[in-house]
């Protein structure tokens, strides 16, 4: 279980001599004295330690964490965009000053935490500028995430009591955009899991507390909007993920030892048990964005997709022999990056069998300019991005960009192929509109102002001489 690992932080830097910290109260503040932001021009893969990334929602952005910070690449070309570095000296008993990355769904901003001390801030993504800051001086950041939704980036921390005690956890939440603080939520338990609902209104925290021996483990049901508990239960388990559609609910048993438990997150009630018949332990990667797979792992170096209508293996994908980098859903299906034996840093779609990008393929060094379009090295022409959020409950946001001028239109239909509604967005600039001020924005009505039902509607792009089409889910 998560706990499991947070006390083996806790013992490791009890035994190197970790002080005990005194809380002080966290500053917000936008600063960048903190970091060092440079273009990638002349970058070269062997200069650079790569340890760790995420891809970002529409699968243009690859983030990878080094020993000093992390970098931004483009996923068409894996040519570096951006690099952070973090300034100051790397504690010697971290891998990289830098210790989470998380984008946001809508994938306007990179957010990241820095190890010891522990601090998070925000990158805006069109323009590559620090947007937020904040000082939490906690002693571990635990996890990093933006809330289904978009709406909240939340921070996980742990402050250190003493060896062998549960030590306090507290969530912190600020409103994206403005990145204001929404407010705090705290236990005087260790908080070991945290899962969020698909529609982001709660989110459910697995605590530890008591003396080595006799802890109780209590688990609570949180209301985001007020940050106040409004179900507990005491029971020793761990919820760590809900699906993106909300039919199910994912608990490892025995931390993964023994398979995950399927089950209908209303009543608790069992759907199915994943075990690997092959290696037998599996460990919980990811979900779809459409809800279809399950994504786990074995320690025979493979990733195994379910069917969540069957429960049935539907891909065994082996991984390729490298350094693994990242791996997850992108695009409706499975990408996986690594550095090659050989030093390139590649993309695979595994489900295709395909290498969709190599270093190696690298012609001349990044030259970044100043528009937003050739800065992010992805748009040849217009392009429609994922909506979000997706699944949306009311309405949803289309991203979308332009390399010239062009009278945008926005269409959407239902499933049956019905035009629903059309949004006359006018004359647009070349650019990237992906922010909530700048997508297009359907309200979940039709032409008639009736709020349709729910289902899968296709919204389409028309710019007079393109269009182009994707599909969005609607859950009432």
């Amino acid at each position: 279980m998560k706990w499991q690992k947070i006390r083996e932080w806790i013992v490791k830097y009890a035994i190197h001599g970790c002080a005990l910290r005194i809380r002080v109260s966290f500053v917000w503040m936008v600063s960048i004295l903190s970091l060092s932001l440079a273009s990638a021009q002349g970058f070269t893969l062997e200069q650079e330690k790569l340890l760790e990334g995420i891809f970002s929602p529409d699968g243009n952005l690859l983030a990878v964490k080094t020993v000093a910070g992390f970098i931004v690449f483009d996923t068409s070309s894996l040519r570096p965009i951006q690099t952070l570095s973090i300034q100051g000296p790397i504690p010697k008993s971290l891998h990289s000053k830098v210790d989470k990355l998380a984008f946001s769904p809508d994938n306007c901003y990179l957010a990241w935490s820095e190890g010891r001390p522990e601090n998070v801030g925000v990158l805006e993504l069109s323009t590559f500028t620090q947007v937020a800051y904040f000082r939490l001086n906690a002693f571990d950041i635990t996890d990093l995430l933006f809330v289904p939704g978009g709406e909240l980036l939340a921070v996980q921390e742990m402050d250190y009591v003493s060896v062998g005690t549960p030590n306090p956890g507290t969530v912190h939440f600020w409103k994206v955009g403005t990145w204001e603080k929404h407010g705090v939520w705290g236990s005087p338990s260790s908080i070991g899991s945290l899962a969020f609902t698909h529609d982001g209104k709660r989110f459910v925290a697995s605590t530890t507390c008591g003396p080595v021996g006799e802890w109780v483990y209590e688990q609570f049901v949180v209301d985001v909007e007020k940050l106040k508990p409004i179900a507990s239960r005491q029971i020793q388990e761990d919820i760590i993920a809900y699906s993106p559609d909300g039919r199910f609910e994912v608990v490892p048993v025995n931390g993964g030892n023994r398979g995950l438990l399927i089950r209908d997150p209303k009543n608790h009630n069992p759907i199915a048990n994943l075990s690997d018949p092959v290696a037998g332990y599996i460990l919980f990667h990811s979900i779809s964005t459409d809800g279809k797979w399950l994504a786990t792992y074995n320690l025979q170096n493979q990733v195994i997709l379910w069917d969540t209508q069957t429960w049935e293996i539907e891909h065994r994908l082996k991984l390729p022999d490298g350094q693994t980098i990242a791996k997850g859903f992108v695009k409706e299906s499975y990408w996986y990056a690594d550095v090659a034996p050989t030093e390139e840093l590649r993309i695979w779609d595994l489900i295709k069998g395909e290498l969709l990008a190599s270093s190696s393929n690298w012609a001349v060094s990044v030259q970044p300019k100043k528009l937003k379009w050739v800065t992010w090295g992805m748009l040849k022409s217009d392009t429609l991005l994922t909506s979000y959020p997706n699944p949306a409950t009311s309405g949803a946001w289309i991203p979308f960009a332009l390399n010239e001028t062009a009278e945008v239109e926005i269409r959407i239909y239902d499933a049956a192929g019905n035009l629903v509604r059309m949004l006359q967005l006018g004359t647009k600039s070349p650019g990237v509109y992906r922010g909530k001020e700048q997508s297009a924005y359907w309200d979940g009505k039709n032409s008639s102002g009736e709020s349709v039902g729910s289902g899968v509607y296709s919204y389409e792009m028309r710019t007079g001489k393109n269009t182009f089409v994707r599909k969005a889910v609607l859950l009432k």
